[in-house]
């Protein structure tokens, strides 16, 4: 009896499609939302990157911002250009300087005033004279 129960369940067709679609469709939907994720990302990288491109425009040349900040004005250029999907803020925004190209990436020039061979980062006295934030930078 046990035998016969057994070959009519292995010939027994039904709900094959079922079983083989509740394997693949884990798979099938982590594949699909990976792109869609992807698809995501880089669009916003696509767009933030003309936004910037647009906002460096404005921090080059000095453009008129309308009376408000250069850094508000770039951060307002780049959030009009993300369509929401970033927000910066102009404390999200440094401007640096040099004065030509061969500067960039160089450290910035600093007094070892204590002498230990190194910049210090933290407050210190040296000699009676006080340095709240650390060595100072030449500018």
């Amino acid at each position: 009896m046990l035998k016969q129960l057994i070959k009519r369940i292995r010939r027994d067709q039904r709900g094959t499609t079922a079983v083989e679609l509740a394997l693949i469709s884990p798979v099938l939907a982590t594949v699909l939302f990976g792109i869609i994720e992807l698809s995501v990302a880089m669009f916003v990288n696509t767009v933030v990157e003309g936004g910037l491109r647009d906002a460096s425009r404005v921090g080059l040349t000095g453009m008129d911002t309308g009376g408000t900040s250069r850094e508000q004005r770039i951060a307002d250029i780049v959030n009009e250009a993300s369509l929401g999907m970033v927000n910066l803020t102009p404390s999200d925004i440094s401007s640096l300087i040099y004065p030509s190209f061969g500067d960039i990436g160089q450290p910035e020039p600093y007094t070892d005033v204590n002498g230990d061979g190194s910049y210090t980062a933290n407050a210190f006295t040296h000699n009676g004279v006080s340095y709240p934030d650390g060595e100072p930078t030449m500018i």
